[in-house]
């Protein structure tokens, strides 16, 4: 099941700009001669690696849309940026060889999978002994809407972590799977996201589509939703965050 288009992925890469930073600077991007970015959409943090390796070594994005990588090599071509490449490819089988990488990088791509555990036998097979490996992961979890209306909330975030996502705890797995599959030296930092408006909420994580679908299940009513979206006018009106969604950044080696 497709959540996200191209246009999603362009437009989310703002609100989440702070964890791909830090998840860049985890990286030590001009020590590392070769790197992955899985599941890498149209290109965005492929790009803004490449730039700050400045020509030294490679930068692969892999995804399993040829339609994202289409326009991901577009995008390149209007970079003038020579030292990338994007593949059609899945996770669960990548094309490279053995301890073939310096390092990987996964950015909100273990909560859509049914099969993480061949992901990451896939990724301990091509990373060199020593590469490392940085995730980030959206705590779904986590998500707070500053609203009386809290059991909407409740019901809301639920139905899209235990229904919507194939593996929607995802975030607060990482840790114990990567010390699972034998990576070493972690280290987890936590980016918050503050929700501004319903307008962001709705673009970022689709929250009308989610509560459409919620209504057709019956896990709310269509009036429920009304007056939960609603609650948020007042909210919104002081100018303060509607709510906040916490972003985890992990790394380890391998």
């Amino acid at each position: 099941m497709q959540l996200y288009n191209s246009d999603y992925l362009d437009k989310s890469a703002d609100p989440t700009f702070p964890a791909k930073l830090e998840s860049y600077n985890l990286l030590n991007l001009k020590q590392s001669e070769n790197i992955l970015d899985i599941g890498c959409g149209t290109g965005f943090d492929v790009i803004q690696m490449a730039k700050v390796k400045a020509g030294v070594g490679k930068v692969f994005g892999l995804d399993i849309d040829p339609k994202f990588i289409a326009i991901a090599n577009e995008a390149k071509e209007k970079s003038g940026l020579k030292n990338i490449e994007f593949l059609v490819g899945s996770a669960e089988e990548l094309p490279f060889k053995d301890n073939e990488l310096d390092a990987v990088r996964l950015e909100r791509v273990f909560q859509h999978l049914k099969s993480p555990e061949l992901v990451w036998k896939e990724i301990k097979r091509v990373l060199k002994p020593g590469g490392t490996l940085v995730i980030v992961e959206t705590d779904w979890k986590g998500l707070s809407f500053y609203t009386p209306r809290f059991e909407i909330s409740d019901k809301l975030i639920d139905f899209l972590v235990h229904k919507r996502l194939n593996n929607g705890m995802a975030s607060r797995k990482i840790v114990s799977e990567m010390v699972q599959y034998g990576f070493e030296e972690l280290s987890l930092e936590v980016v918050p996201i503050l929700i501004p408006n319903y307008a962001l909420a709705d673009m970022f994580i689709k929250i009308g589509s989610l509560a459409a679908v919620a209504v057709e299940n019956k896990v709310i009513a269509h009036d429920q939703f009304e007056d939960w979206k609603t609650s948020f006018d007042i909210v919104e009106q002081s100018k303060t965050p509607i709510g906040l969604l916490n972003m985890f950044v992990t790394k380890a080696t391998l």
